[in-house]
């Protein structure tokens, strides 16, 4: 049996990293909405948000819950959410790649 300090542990990302994941999400929901021909108010409307919500998400100032990023994946009509984040390393990249170094 493997004891718990025996176990991989994952690396924690950064604060940094952290908001730059973020602000790229942000951007990202911006352009696809942009792309899609609508208005802030159009997407909130067929998410089922507040427009002023999805203005400080498009901004970067408010972290977005899981349930509205599956709102904006379904009103953006994306086949998944990854689809909101662009391309994201993966799982097995090496652990400057996850950490954005």
């Amino acid at each position: 049996m493997t004891s718990r300090s025996d176990a991989t542990v994952p690396p924690t990302l950064s604060a940094d990293a952290i908001d730059d994941a973020l602000a790229a999400f942000s951007a990202r929901v911006a352009h696809l909405r942009r792309q899609s021909g609508m208005t802030q108010e159009q997407l909130a409307a067929r998410a089922g948000l507040e427009q002023s919500n999805l203005s400080k998400l498009e901004r970067g100032d408010h972290r977005p819950l899981i349930d509205t990023v599956l709102r904006l994946q379904h009103a953006l009509g994306l086949r998944s959410i990854e689809e909101l984040f662009g391309d994201l390393p993966e799982p097995n990249a090496p652990t400057a790649r996850l950490l954005g170094l």
